[in-house]
């Protein structure tokens, strides 16, 4: 079920980018599946870190692979895009942060069985 693209994350990804002051922090989201909303949060919220978490290899792996189609690398490669200058109309410099640094990670967890300690160990 992990590599469909559910409505809901659509609609909570259409939230997410009308109220981007929420998603500023860490974030954790169960059962991530393909990536879908985690992936446009990262992109347009810039919360400072989002752990992607499935419990199925296959999932885990096809997230993974989305991530890096969609320009994003997980934390140990450092995700951050670069600065951009460059001159407007007027000659002034345009600035752009295409995105703040997003430390993100993708984490095997079953929320079925989880324990307080694996949280702890997330810093959730």
């Amino acid at each position: 079920t992990g590599l469909i693209t559910w409505d809901a994350s659509l609609y909570l990804a259409e939230w997410a980018l009308e109220n981007s002051e929420v998603f500023r922090n860490r974030i954790l989201e169960l059962g991530s599946g393909i990536g879908l909303t985690g992936i446009a949060i990262c992109k347009a919220c810039h919360p400072r870190e989002y752990i992607f978490s499935d419990h199925h290899e296959t999932v885990l792996q096809q997230l993974s692979e989305n991530l890096r189609l969609n320009g994003l690398t997980l934390e140990a490669e450092s995700c951050s895009h670069r600065r951009e200058e460059r001159p407007n109309p007027q000659g002034h410099l345009d600035v752009d942060l295409e995105d703040d640094h997003v430390r993100i990670s993708v984490k095997e967890l079953d929320w079925n069985l989880v324990s307080k300690d694996e949280l702890a160990k997330l810093q959730v």
